[in-house]
């Protein structure tokens, strides 16, 4: 029986002693994705999901190496007829952190959609220097430094192993996972994924440990995230009537039957990776387009705390940098808002609704709306596109310049805040 606390492992490690080791930056930015318009495919015809899946991926340079690699983690079927395949990355029995490939495969096995997040075998991987006790203390040490923790290892199995804290300041026993950690450069090496779940914040992190205790990367996987948005619009006197409201900081919903996975999952078309002018999820791409080129501005800064609260000063114009990522996150909240009213009022996934993932419930996915905040195309209007279901609709908010000083469309929330079926343009 092992017993230690987290005092054990506070110790000072030079970063350039492991330069070497910096992990591969495997998000949903550097993922490869494939996609169609409606009636095309991918690949022909083949007599399985996943046959379709590895004949596509060989043909974008995939090794076999890589192609024997992949493990089915999960396959489905929805009532139009569209398998989902999710595939997981392993070798020699460890799974390989952060690599998937995601596909969408039609009734007669031709493929339509596909998301690879793969590495290529180089090698054989470095072992790693640290148990699973260590990592699960460097874990600790990272992520609760305040507190007095000790864990007892209570189960070693099938590469997890199980640890107990003795008291209730964990949801679950904490585990320590091994894992094929990818290194910049192609290289892998042998690390650690500690899974934490606390009680009282209800806080669920994945650590990544490696060589030396290093901590590598964490992702907090509780949907917490919280938005600050003008519910109606921004204070103006009118008439000499004031009207409006100023902003306020609302939480995200977390899992709901409109949004399974929340509003900031990995299921949109940028994995959940998030960013000051670009927020996605699975019922929304919200991102600037100021130049009117129907695709997304520069991303900004990317966000990874899940608060999404800038303040937006009024004194200044709308297009500087502090207002648009006002108005990207105040638009990603409306649409969001707007959706998940919609389907408690029976605009649902089998009624054609807009979502990248359908879960299974019917319709066609890939169709999340590509919401385009500050576009560049028009002024003093919005307008929202809707094809059949299946294709992408696509909303265009405008600027203003009939009032000074101007303003944004994308701040302007009182249609979802009165549960109305569209975002209003401005007044």
């Amino acid at each position: 029986m092992r017993l230690f606390t987290r005092s054990f492992l506070i110790i000072a490690f030079s970063t350039a002693a492991f330069a070497q080791d910096q992990m591969a930056n495997l998000t949903g930015e550097t993922a490869r994705v494939f996609a169609t318009t409606r009636g095309q495919t991918l690949t022909g015809t083949h007599p399985s999901a996943r046959a379709a899946v590895d004949t596509f991926l060989r043909g974008q340079g995939r090794s076999a190496a890589a192609l024997a690699s992949l493990q089915l983690r999960s396959e489905s079927r929805d009532a139009a007829g569209l398998t989902q395949l999710k595939l997981s990355q392993s070798f020699d029995g460890l799974p390989v952190y952060g690599a998937y490939v995601k596909a969408s495969v039609n009734s007669s096995g031709e493929l339509v959609h596909l998301i690879d997040q793969l590495v290529e075998p180089r090698g054989q991987a470095a072992r790693s220097t640290i148990t699973a006790d260590g990592a699960m203390a460097a874990a600790a040490s990272r992520r609760f430094p305040g507190e007095r923790l000790s864990f007892r290892l209570v189960s070693d199995s099938n590469g997890t192993a199980r640890f107990s804290s003795g008291n209730t300041y964990f949801h679950q026993d904490p585990t320590a996972t091994r894992v094929l950690v990818p290194l910049e450069g192609g290289a892998l090496q042998t690390g650690w994924l500690v899974e934490t779940w606390t009680t009282q914040a209800n806080q669920l992190w994945h650590t990544v440990i490696g060589n030396g205790g290093r901590v590598l990367q964490e992702e907090l996987r509780t949907a917490n995230e919280s938005y600050r948005v003008f519910p109606e619009h921004p204070v103006v006197t009118l008439g000499g009537v004031t009207v409006g409201s100023p902003e306020v900081t609302l939480a995200g919903p977390g899992s709901s039957t409109a949004s399974p996975n929340g509003w900031v999952s990995a299921d949109g078309r940028t994995a959940g990776v998030q960013s000051q002018f670009r927020l996605a999820g699975n019922n929304t791409y919200t991102y600037l387009d100021r130049d009117a080129n129907n695709a997304p501005d520069a991303a900004g800064v990317t966000m990874t705390d899940g608060n999404f609260t800038a303040a937006a000063n009024l004194t200044l114009a709308p297009t500087t940098a502090p207002n648009q990522q006002v108005a990207i996150q105040n638009l990603f909240y409306s649409v969001n808002f707007v959706h998940d009213k919609l389907y408690t009022a029976g605009f649902n996934e089998f009624e054609g609704n807009f979502q990248e993932n359908n879960f299974g419930r019917g319709g066609f996915a890939l169709d999340s709306v590509s919401a385009e905040a500050q576009d560049g195309s028009g002024t003093n209007n919005a307008n929202f596109s809707t094809p059949a279901d299946g294709s992408r609709p696509r909303m265009q908010m405008y600027l203003w310049n009939l009032t000074s000083p101007n303003r944004d469309g994308d701040v302007d929330s009182a249609s979802s805040s009165t549960n109305t079926a569209t975002v209003s343009p401005g007044a």
